[in-house]
């Protein structure tokens, strides 16, 4: 790579065209930008497929595509997840467990989000996850406190 651009490498395989179909599906254009790994700086991202002009969306992506608590609404679990009377970030973690654990045919929601969650990283690195000694080694740094403004 030249001075100033990154190393990546394209995200392909079964489990990108099976994503690929859903986004098409559900009418997402995918002609602007293509998804990459960049395995030195921040993993996965996005990286122009063509020239794009100023005044152009580069991405857009459709409500149905987002990933949100209303997600949880059509899913069979709904009715459990209201009598328990939970939040919105526990009832959307406890969704995305189930469907990510669960065979397509079981799943709460017919196996919907199953291309998405199939490319979600098995691990992450950033500072959220850290413990509170790794956090210390950063004392007297401005690291540490972006680290707590996460």
């Amino acid at each position: 790579a030249e001075a100033g651009e990154e190393h990546y490498n394209l995200l392909e395989g079964v489990e990108w065209d099976s994503l690929r179909g859903m986004l098409k599906g559900e009418g997402m254009a995918l002609d602007t930008v293509s998804p990459a790994v960049f395995p030195e700086t921040t993993g996965r991202g996005l990286v122009f497929a063509r020239d794009v002009a100023a005044s152009e969306p580069v991405v857009a992506i459709p409500r149905a595509l987002l990933f949100t608590v209303e997600a949880t609404y059509t899913s069979t679990l709904h009715p459990v997840f209201e009598q328990l009377g939970l939040d919105d970030d526990t009832r959307l973690l406890l969704f995305l467990m189930h469907e990510k654990f669960q065979p397509v045919e079981k799943s709460s929601c017919g196996g919907r989000w199953a291309p998405f969650i199939h490319l979600l990283p098995a691990a992450y690195s950033t500072l959220f996850f850290w413990t509170m000694d790794e956090l210390a080694e950063l004392q007297g740094s401005r690291l540490l406190g972006e680290a707590m403004d996460q």
